[in-house]
């Protein structure tokens, strides 16, 4: 399910898309796949899209590295007939475009969440969130019920024993 368009098969039909090379992107799509590691998808102007990888590596108990990758999204972009040849010469400024707006963002991103540090053990009740952001409350009942079902396996297996265990 994703935002204000749930479809629960919306993974399974968009890897058989980008399986038979069909895949367009239409939305803004957000795939946090663990806690640390998130692939945003996003159209930098009206025609070209791109995906940012982004890999969070704490790097102390109170201090977390921002490692991100950007690339052009590997099909073609929707436009205008004269956009193949004016691409060769736009396609440097873009790049160079993207990548300062992704770091201005990324910049804003992070004041943001320092801000809330400080104020966080103050907080008692549950986050308000917007719709577009209600992907952190599915991401974190799903991560939950991983590692629950995790632990339960881990628990109810049999710990092998040793000699060193022996009376």
């Amino acid at each position: 399910m994703f935002g204000r368009f749930p479809d629960p098969q919306v993974l399974e039909n968009m890897a058989a898309a980008c399986r038979d090379g069909s895949f367009r992107s239409a939305n803004y799509r957000i795939f946090q796949i663990m806690p640390n590691l998130i692939v945003s998808h996003f159209r930098s102007d009206r025609q070209y899209w791109h995906c940012l990888i982004q890999q969070y590596v704490p790097v102390a108990h109170d201090r977390s590295e921002l490692r991100g990758w950007l690339y052009p999204a590997p099909f073609p972009a929707e436009h205008h007939w004269l956009v193949p040849w004016t691409r060769p010469f736009t396609d440097s400024v873009r790049r160079l475009l993207v990548h300062h707006y992704v770091r201005l963002i990324a910049r804003e991103d992070h004041e943001v969440c320092e801000r809330i540090q400080k104020i966080a053990h103050q907080i008692d009740a549950a986050p308000m969130i917007g719709a577009l952001e209600e992907r952190i409350g599915w991401f974190e009942e799903s991560y939950l019920r991983i590692m629950a079902a995790g632990q339960e396996a881990q628990a109810g297996a049999a710990i092998p024993r040793t000699a060193a265990d022996e009376p």
